[in-house]
């Protein structure tokens, strides 16, 4: 139950306090300068209460910046790379806009106009999108803890605010295209852009490859490692999906790997592809010093990333008949719906497909099997 009783102060005012029990049966109160608001809090009590939605108003007291404190300690798993990625979104685009403000306090309206704000300057949309994340993610936790009945960031309103995510256009290279490159990039990184273009490897996973995790004889590779360069320093962890998985490579990508083996010494734990001093690879220094050169040298457009390998060595299995779900194990998808990007690339295998079930239907119509004779023919027409 809740109650409200009408309260004369020492200095003249008058107050109303709304008197509540918690969930633990302790009696807790509110104050407020108008009964209105004060019966209006009483009664969201009682209706939450009987709903079973009952937060009690001092567990939402704590702001948002104390709060994401709380959070912070669910994240340890989190990769070096992305730890870094939340802190600045915190540091600069929630916290000074939503730090101070208690979590009860804040409504999607709120959330609304902060996202507006977001819009309206120069941040890219991947980049909102990524601020909203972490700023839905910390009230979903609080939902979760029960410091909030509802998440303001959650409504179908604001979802619908979010900018979208826009995918790069995909560039695919023809196989003559990547040997070209191949071949007029420096020795050290021919068999890299092979493994790039050919194997799928993300960036990070070929800067990490070590000798060790090399099956030559087999024409396999293990992909346990991938580096990442965070604040300025390269950090080698798990791959991007957290899981590790084997890579088949082409015969000819597999010499081209094992003579850099050769090169780099008999360490097992010796990266593979490295600087010309044998320092560990930095994409941002291998796209200004050889990669450009190399694209200008290959007449090959000055537009390809080298992200575009990995779209190119999906183009290449799929022409070669690779399965989807073949094709999310070897570039390591932790879902086959990121595969999917894919499937446009796909039509000839259907075309492929009709042509074997066209040639069947004419053997079997040949032979006057299954169905009539004059059914057989006219479908094989």
């Amino acid at each position: 139950m809740a109650s409200v009783s009408k309260v004369h102060t020492k200095d003249g005012r008058t107050k109303y306090r709304a008197r509540y029990r918690d969930l633990d049966r302790y009696q807790r109160e509110q104050w407020f300068d108008r009964k209105i608001e004060a019966d209006a809090f009483c009664a969201a009590v009682v209706a939450d209460q009987t709903r079973g939605v009952f937060v009690d108003p001092r567990r939402s007291a704590v702001t948002l910046s104390a709060w994401s404190e709380t959070w912070w300690e669910t994240k340890s798993h989190l990769k070096p790379s992305t730890t870094a990625s939340y802190e600045s979104l915190l540091r600069l685009l929630i916290l000074p806009r939503l730090g101070n403000r208690s979590l009860g306090s804040i409504r999607s309206e709120d959330v609304g106009s902060w996202l507006s704000e977001l819009k309206s300057t120069d941040l890219s949309a991947s980049r909102v999108r990524q601020a909203y994340r972490v700023l839905n993610n910390l009230f979903s936790l609080a939902v979760d803890y029960e410091r909030l009945v509802r998440n303001p960031a959650s409504t179908d309103g604001i979802r619908r605010a979010v900018p979208r995510a826009t995918t790069q256009e995909m560039r695919f290279l023809t196989l003559e295209q990547v040997l070209r490159l191949s071949e007029v990039i420096e020795d050290e990184f021919s068999a890299m852009i092979l493994t790039l273009a050919v194997g799928g490897l993300r960036w990070g996973e070929v800067a990490a490859l070590r000798s060790r995790r090399v099956d030559v004889r087999n024409h396999r590779i293990h992909v346990v490692e991938g580096a990442t360069e965070v604040r300025g320093q390269l950090i080698f962890g798990s791959p991007k999906s957290g899981r590790d998985r084997w890579v088949d490579i082409p015969r000819y990508v597999t010499k081209g790997i094992a003579d850099r083996m050769d090169s780099v010494g008999a360490d097992p734990d010796a990266l593979i592809f490295t600087t010309q001093r044998g320092a560990p690879l930095r994409i941002s220094n291998f796209r200004n010093r050889v990669w450009r050169r190399a694209l200008r040298d290959s007449e090959i457009s000055e537009d390809t990333r080298i992200h575009d390998l990995r779209h190119t060595a999906a183009s290449l299995m799929i022409e070669d008949g690779a399965h989807m779900f073949f094709l999310q194990q070897q570039l390591g998808h932790a879902s086959i719906v990121t595969t999917q990007r894919y499937a446009h690339l796909y039509p000839s295998q259907g075309i492929a497909l009709r042509d074997r079930m066209d040639d069947r239907f004419s053997k079997l119509s040949g032979a006057g099997v299954g169905l009539g004779q004059s059914k057989l023919v006219s479908i094989a027409g």
